[in-house]
């Protein structure tokens, strides 16, 4: 926390608006570093956004015919459209260094509450409407081997481990809706005790989904679409709705948010002071 706190005051101090400009201040201010920066988010961040696109097809997918599914390129490039709409409403519309966005700040966390509430909702139908709850879950699960304790070792954690532990700081996105959309450390405070709550709430039925669908579904489906493929298979239409909509909204808050950060840093980074080098801006500024 004490970490965290230091970045937040650093950056309301220097008008911190991304990671770039972060890294970039502390070695003086460095317009080359920030600019290298900014192009290794770029290119990090497409293999992200293509990933939840292909996730959200996939997800529809789920709902269609075997042999009809939507591998056409028309609704990805919807998606993508209807996307890029959303994060143009909320992106770089001014050209001012220190704007927030506290409108896509009420859209993610009004997501974030969807996606917890549509999960909470699929693990309690699941098990203690189909099941007998965890005991029940576990038992079974016991019974056809499928936990297996012996295969579970740190080395194959830590490394996972350390990666997530980065991302947390160094992912734009994550630096934006962190540090930089932070209204100031009194926010911050609360933060601190309310994201492990809701991480918590998540952990809650991981185990027992994951149990649940291999007891049930076994290995005929991809693991991480055992959330809409349970109620799939149990005969839940509604029940596998509400899930393909906490699905959707939480890649398409990702992406939005993705998106909108790479786009700060590019007009920041990159566009304002190849203008401010040119003139561009100067002139506009004096015909206005």
């Amino acid at each position: 926390f004490g970490l965290l706190r230091k970045m937040v005051v650093v950056s309301k101090a220097q008008n911190i608006t991304s990671v770039a400009d972060f890294i970039a201040a502390r070695y003086g201010k460095s317009q080359l570093l920030a600019a290298l920066v900014t192009l290794i988010a770029l290119f990090g961040i497409m293999p992200y956004i293509a990933l939840q696109l292909k996730a959200m097809v996939f997800s529809l997918n789920l709902f269609q015919p075997s042999d009809a599914p939507l591998n056409h390129q028309g609704v990805p490039l919807l998606i993508t459209f209807i996307l890029a709409v959303f994060a143009i409403l909320f992106g770089t519309r001014k050209l001012d260094a220190t704007e927030h966005n506290p409108g896509m700040m009420v859209a993610i966390a009004f997501e974030s509450l969807v996606k917890l509430t549509a999960f909470l909702l699929v693990g309690v139908v699941i098990s203690f409407g189909f099941f007998d709850g965890f005991d029940d879950i576990w038992q079974q699960a016991n019974e056809r081997d499928l936990i297996e304790f012996g295969q579970l070792r740190i080395e194959s954690l830590l490394p996972e481990l350390v990666v997530g532990m980065a991302a947390f700081l160094c992912m734009p996105r994550q630096f934006h809706v962190m540090v930089v959309e932070c209204g100031g450390e009194s926010i911050l405070k609360k933060a601190r005790w309310i994201f492990p709550i809701y991480l918590a709430l998540f952990g809650i039925f991981v185990a027992p989904l994951a149990l649940a669908g291999k007891i049930l579904l076994g290995d005929s489906v991809a693991a991480d679409t055992y959330v809409i493929n349970l109620p799939l298979a149990l005969d839940q239409p509604i029940l596998a709705v509400i899930a393909l909509l906490g699905t959707l909204s939480a890649a398409t808050g990702m992406v939005i948010v993705a998106v909108v950060t790479i786009s700060v840093m590019i007009s920041n980074e990159w566009l304002v002071p190849i203008m401010l080098r040119t003139g561009q801006i100067r002139q506009k500024n004096f015909s206005q």
